[in-house]
C-alpha cells in the first residue's frame, strides 16, 4: 500500500501515515483531501492552525528542500486558507494554515493546490543538484556534505581533497551538457539489501532501520536515494549558472548556483 511508506529523503526518515502523493508524483497541482486532525500550537496566534490530511502533494521542509505553499478550500462553503509552511512532525505531514478554529473541523473535506511556480522553481533546482552531485563524483569522488536549495540560488557542500575554483565551472558546463542531453528522470523503490549504497552520493549514508529505499535514476548517467521532488526530464532543468565557490576548510567545499 501507498497510504504508509517508509522512505529516505535527502537526509532524514520518517514514517508518514499521510498518503504521501508527492512521492509517486511531483506534477500533482491539486488534489482532494480530507482533515484529519486540528491544532493550535500559538496561542498568541489564533488565526494559525496546524492541520493533518489523509493524503497530501504539499512537501514538507526537509533534506535541504524547502517546504511547498499554496490554498486549501473547505468544499462545504468555499472558504479558501493559505499554506504558509509544511513541516514533518513526530512522522506526520502537518500544514500550518491561516485560519481560526471555528473555520475548519476534523473530517471537512477539503481541495489542495500548490503554488506550483515556486514547486516547479524548486523542482529544476533540486535536479540541477544531483546533475551536479553525479559530475562531482564521478570527477573527482567527491560526497555530498549538505545542500540547500532556494528559488533564486542553491548550494553544495561536499568532501574532497584537491580545492580547484577553475576545475568548479568546468563540472558546471558538464553538468549543463547532462541537463542538455534530455535524460530521463525516473522514481521507484528498491530493498536496502539491493546494495543500494553503491549509489549513495551523502557522505553520512543512509540511517540503519532503512528497509525500502526510494530511488531517484536519471537515467543513463545517474542514481541516488532521495525523497524529493523532480522533474521528469533534464532538459527542463535549463542551464546551470556559475556563482562562487568557497573553501570551508579540510576537504570540506562549497558552490553556488541559479538556473537560467
Amino acid at each position: 500500500t501507498k497510504n504508509i511508506k517508509t522512505w529516505v529523503s535527502s537526509h532524514s526518515l520518517c514514517d508518514i501515515m499521510t498518503e504521501t502523493l508527492y512521492l509517486d508524483d511531483s506534477y500533482l497541482k491539486e488534489w482532494n483531501a480530507k482533515v484529519v486532525s486540528i491544532k493550535n500550537n500559538d496561542k498568541e496566534n489564533k488565526n494559525t492552525l496546524f492541520i493533518t490530511l489523509d493524503k497530501s502533494a504539499f512537501y514538507p521542509n526537509s533534506g535541504g528542500q524547502p517546504h511547498d505553499e499554496g490554498v486549501i478550500t473547505k468544499k462545504s462553503d468555499g472558504k479558501e486558507f493559505n499554506v504558509v509552511f509544511v513541516g514533518k512532525f513526530s512522522g506526520e505531514i502537518s500544514h500550518e494554515v491561516d485560519c481560526n478554529l471555528s473555520d475548519l473541523n476534523e473530517g471537512d473535506e477539503v481541495t489542495c493546490k500548490l503554488n506550483w511556480d515556486r514547486r516547479y522553481k524548486l523542482m529544476r533546482m533540486h535536479t540541477a543538484c544531483h546533475i551536479l552531485a553525479g559530475v562531482l563524483h564521478k570527477e573527482c569522488k567527491a560526497m555530498i556534505t549538505g545542500n540547500q536549495l532556494n528559488i533564486e540560488r542553491s548550494r553544495i557542500d561536499f568532501s574532497v581533497e584537491e580545492y580547484n575554483p577553475e576545475m568548479l565551472a568546468n563540472y558546471i558546463a558538464e553538468s549543463n551538457k547532462i541537463a542538455a542531453e534530455g535524460h530521463e528522470n525516473k522514481v521507484y523503490y528498491v530493498d536496502k539489501n539491493e546494495d543500494v549504497d553503491k549509489f549513495l552520493r551523502l557522505a553520512k549514508g543512509l540511517p540503519e532501520n532503512i528497509t525500502n529505499v526510494r530511488i531517484v535514476e536519471i537515467v543513463g548517467f545517474d542514481i541516488q536515494p532521495d525523497g524529493g521532488t523532480h522533474v521528469a526530464n533534464t532538459k527542463e532543468v535549463g542551464k546551470l549558472k556559475f556563482l562562487k565557490s568557497k573553501n570551508q576548510g579540510k576537504n570540506n567545499r562549497r558552490v553556488y548556483f541559479e538556473l537560467e
